[in-house]
């Protein structure tokens, strides 16, 4: 699933947060709901086959478009707010811009 995300000059961090959670939220749907595979290089257990979960083949996408617009200085903190994300890896993340990143926000 694509989270879309239009940012303006007055985005906030937390409508970033926002929509970030939601795409996580959704992911972690699609892991729940993994199947059970047995694993064929496993020995058998007391329980039967030796299972495991096999991964989600779904994955969220948060897209943010615009991001350069944050200008003012409230604003331009709004795009520190990716920081967390963007560490965890749990879901993948686009962002276009029309402008260069500065260094503090390219990382």
């Amino acid at each position: 699933d694509t989270y879309f995300f239009q940012c303006s000059e007055y985005t906030t961090g937390s409508e970033i947060v926002q929509c970030f959670h939601n795409a996580l939220h959704q992911q972690k749907m699609y892991d729940d709901g993994a199947d059970w595979q047995v694993c064929p290089n496993k020995p058998d257990t007391a329980d039967g086959p030796a299972r495991m979960k096999s991964e989600s083949q779904s994955l969220c996408v948060v897209f943010l478009d615009e991001a350069s617009l944050p200008k003012n200085d409230i604003s331009r903190l709004a795009l520190k707010a990716l920081h967390q994300f963007l560490d965890d890896k749990q879901v993948a993340f686009v962002a276009l811009s029309n402008e260069a990143f500065d260094s503090a926000n390219a990382n």
